[in-house]
């Protein structure tokens, strides 16, 4: 894969980190609002329009990175990044949607592959890549939004550049390594297994390798699996990088600022972001560790265009949940209920499934018996379609019907029924079903942790093989890893 492609991934990936340090130093230093606001001023604003989220809503960011060559003037910049002469203009490939709730405890990020075949406002049908290079930003935006129904509240944009300048002002990111590793294509060389520092060069070598060996039972093994093992790797590095960076710059005013003074004036964002925005990303990512960040990719499959291009066919019914998340909660897009004050203990409820998805019931009514409810049941609703959730409940019970729509994390409309056989509160799942948890504000009520319907299996470790004597830190298990655990 040429230098272009390599980095267009990793480019939007490393947004979500760089985005997060330039949250958490700007307002987890104590540099006042003046300060602060110097910094955002400083960032360059993109020509493009879009609807602002009310403040204290859910709010989605769009990610792309741009492998514009402008900042190129050296032999050793055009080994890593390619010739300016010969790669010009600026492109995207895969773009990301970063989705903030000040409501929910951990971040979302979605990455759109650059195949993916859509349907480019006024251009027709062509690659989702192709959307930035034919009208910049406004269309990348307008494009995202009408294909998969989702509104783009923020635009943020790096480049190469601010990847170096961040691992440079920081000195290095603390990476584990099971074995001794190399890519002799990008030079990565890692001579011991265990917890290694990587400088600016050997970070961008590890993050470009696409050939990654490991050293074991005396030979030299290539990671099988190919690109998905490079986005491991790429996502365990923005793990990284982003709580190496929030430490360093928490620990020391000198490193915080010069974290903000290399990387800020790199940015590109709408003309909307302000520093309540800011405030509301650094609240995100304060609340919770870098492995809670959550990255998932749409699921496509490979496919023919007409004119013979190679493309990606998205897979609408495993893509819908993961859409549906980056949607309003619909209790939400109404005023937000009052919890009222009654025991869970004292409402009795049934779960029926209409999302479609396999398994979301028993999710559901397990995570509501964990909070103390009186889980009658589930059973199949009557149709597997439902978009949003719904909360019916008998009449007289519309208090017991909003303990229950609070304890859901995308909420659901509340719908008075005859028809309940006496059970105080029906949930249908619709396809906005993401989990259950604890309503916020009511620290008396049993913790119950979210629990997406389309979570997995904690991933394969991004670094693959073992040494003898060598432990894996802890955080290989359970949860992803971040440095060295």
């Amino acid at each position: 894969m040429p230098v272009t492609s390599r980095w267009r991934l990793f480019g939007a990936r490393v947004g979500i980190a760089l985005f997060g340090v330039l949250a958490m130093t700007t307002f987890g230093v104590a540099y006042g609002v003046t300060i602060a606001q110097n910094y955002v001023d400083s960032i360059r604003r993109a020509d493009v329009d879009m609807t602002p989220s009310a403040r204290g809503e859910p709010a989605n960011f769009l990610i792309v990175g741009s492998d514009t060559r402008a900042f190129v003037d050296t032999t050793e910049e055009v080994d890593h990044f390619g010739d300016p002469s010969q790669q010009t203009g600026q492109r995207s490939d895969t773009m990301m949607v970063l989705h903030i709730d000040p409501d929910a405890d951990n971040s979302y990020l979605v990455s759109f592959p650059r195949d993916l075949w859509v349907d480019i406002p006024g251009e027709g049908e062509h690659k989702l890549n192709a959307a930035y290079a034919l009208g910049g930003p406004n269309l990348a935006v307008q494009t995202i939004e009408s294909n998969f129904d989702i509104e783009i509240h923020h635009y943020l944009e790096v480049n190469f550049a601010t990847f170096r300048e961040i691992v440079g002002a920081i000195g290095s990111v603390h990476l584990f390594f099971p074995t001794r590793a190399r890519d002799t294509v990008t030079g990565l060389d890692v001579d011991a297994p265990g917890c290694v520092a990587l400088g600016p060069e050997q970070a961008l070598a590890y993050v470009r390798s696409r050939h990654y060996e490991y050293f074991e039972d005396g030979d030299w093994d290539e990671d099988p699996t190919a690109d998905l093992g490079r986005i491991r790797r790429q996502q365990y590095f923005v793990r990284s990088l982003m709580r190496e960076a929030i430490d360093q710059g928490a620990r020391d005013l000198g490193t915080a600022r010069q974290l903000m003074d290399r990387t800020a004036p790199k940015l590109t964002m709408d003309p909307e972001l302000d520093l309540h925005d800011l405030y509301n990303l650094y609240t995100a990512v304060r609340t919770s560790d870098a492995s809670g960040v959550e990255m998932v990719t749409i699921p496509s499959d490979l496919a023919r265009s007409d004119d013979g291009q190679s493309i990606l066919l998205v897979r609408q019914d495993e893509a819908r949940p993961i859409l549906a998340r980056l949607r309003p909660p619909v209790e939400r897009r109404k005023s937000r209920i009052e919890i009222p004050d009654l025991d869970p203990r004292t409402v009795s409820l049934e779960v029926w499934n209409g999302s479609g998805i396999d398994g979301a019931a028993g999710v559901a009514l397990g995570k509501l018996a964990a909070a103390n409810f009186q889980t009658v049941g589930r059973a199949n609703a009557d149709r597997d379609d439902y978009e949003t959730t719904e909360v019916r409940y008998r009449p007289g019970a519309r208090e017991q019907a909003q303990l229950v729509a609070a304890y859901l994390v995308a909420g659901g409309d509340l719908i008075e029924t005859s028809d309940s056989g006496g059970t105080d509160v029906i949930v249908v799942l619709g396809r906005d079903f993401e989990g259950v948890r604890r309503p916020r504000g009511n620290s008396d009520a049993p913790d119950v942790d979210v629990e997406p319907v389309d979570s997995t299996t904690v991933p394969p470790p991004p670094n693959p093989g073992t040494t003898p004597g060598v432990e894996a830190p802890e955080g290989r298990t359970g949860a992803a890893l971040v440095g060295c655990g």
